[in-house]
């Protein structure tokens, strides 16, 4: 029978209970309890045989009724040890004096075991989610997938997993969720951007902060995947050098005298050491009409950048005008250089103000 009583199936699968039901009158000798009755139950097709005790399903009815376990494991073999033991194609049947019924075991193949955690994959992958990609630029967007079929508990509802993303140049570590793809798949999903500003390079802040040559890292559980930054925002270009204004926002073309130079280069491979502000990159400052030059160390504006800086008195005195001095010579007319491996940039000072040696108090006639 079925689980209601209400109807006789022709087949069980294996793991399974079975259900026997009894129909017989005459063995309702009391109308006040529960009666019962023994069944004996067969596997043809082993041999094995158990004995069953049906119980009546109330104290006045002609229907005995009792469920036992169909086992699929060769060790459940033996006979009358309480189960049968029965895998496709095998036929059981129950006997019942001359009466008697038999099922085929029909087993399906069952679908395939979920894979354990180290079955799983964590993974960077491009925006189709169809491939895996080794680089990503920045600024970009970062794929992440995570294929996983026992994170998909709830087939009615889209589910989440945690990731962990790390910069390995930088050390910058991103706790990131991922969001299962539909209600019923083992594939968890997230695109998120990667920044190339340094103002997002602290640990949780949910952004990952990467720049040229830098190797990013998902994990999760044991799996892990990598991933190198190939360029950064200098499409052209691993280094700029420039004069810039105060506070070093914009490029400029002229500066005044006597005023101050203020010097950026932003070079992505001098970002040696993520956890230090380095002082690594040396220019020349030449003034083109006198000749002077003054050597100038930038630093860096702080730990984990590529941007190094410095400010360089203009002076419009001519005893400042020796090479080495660590002030610029310059008056109106002349052109600064700075110059930085093969990278330069110039300046043209545009006036100045007559300093003390240029001047002169005189008694006229």
């Amino acid at each position: 029978m079925d689980s209601t009583y209400t109807s006789a199936p022709d087949t069980y699968t294996s793991p399974d209970s079975v259900y026997v039901e009894i129909i017989d009158s005459t063995l309702n000798t009391d109308t006040s309890s529960q009666q019962t009755v023994i069944v004996t139950v067969s596997n043809l097709t082993t041999g094995e045989a158990e004995t069953f005790t049906l119980t009546e399903a109330a104290n006045d009815s002609a229907n005995f009724r009792f469920a036992f376990t169909v086992a699929s494991s060769p060790v459940d073999t033996s006979a009358f040890n309480g189960w049968i033991y029965a895998v496709e194609p095998n036929d059981l049947q129950v006997v019942y004096g001359t009466k008697s019924d038999s099922v085929r075991i029909d087993t399906p193949t069952p679908p395939p075991p979920p894979p354990a955690l180290g079955d799983t994959s964590a993974l960077f992958s491009n925006s189709t989610y169809s491939s895996s990609p080794d680089t990503y630029t920045s600024p970009d967007s970062a794929y992440l997938e995570v294929i996983d079929l026992t994170l998909n508990t709830d087939t009615t509802s889209a589910e989440t997993v945690a990731v962990t993303l790390t910069n390995l140049t930088s050390g910058e570590v991103e706790t990131i969720i991922l969001t299962e793809a539909a209600n019923d798949t083992p594939n968890f999903r997230i695109a998120l951007s990667i920044s190339n500003n340094v103002n997002d390079s602290g640990s949780g802040d949910g952004t990952m902060y990467a720049i040229n040559a830098d190797i990013v890292q998902v994990s999760y559980c044991s799996r892990s995947d990598t991933a190198l930054i190939t360029a950064a925002d200098l499409p052209n270009s691993d280094t700029r050098i420039s004069f810039v204004n105060m506070p070093f926002l914009t490029a400029v073309d002229t500066y005044t005298s006597p005023d101050s130079a203020y010097i950026e280069v932003e070079d992505t491979s001098a970002n040696m050491n993520s956890g230090s502000i380095e002082t690594v990159v040396v220019v020349t400052l030449t003034n083109l009409n006198t000749g002077e030059n003054e050597t100038v160390s930038l630093t860096e504006v702080w730990a984990n950048t590529r941007f190094f800086r410095d400010t360089v008195a203009i002076s419009n005195n001519v005893n400042d005008s020796a090479s080495g001095n660590g002030i610029i010579y310059a008056i109106n007319g002349h052109i600064l250089q700075i110059v930085n491996g093969t990278k330069n940039d110039t300046v043209l000072i545009t006036a100045a103000v007559p300093s003390s040696t240029d001047s002169s108090a005189l008694f006229m006639d």
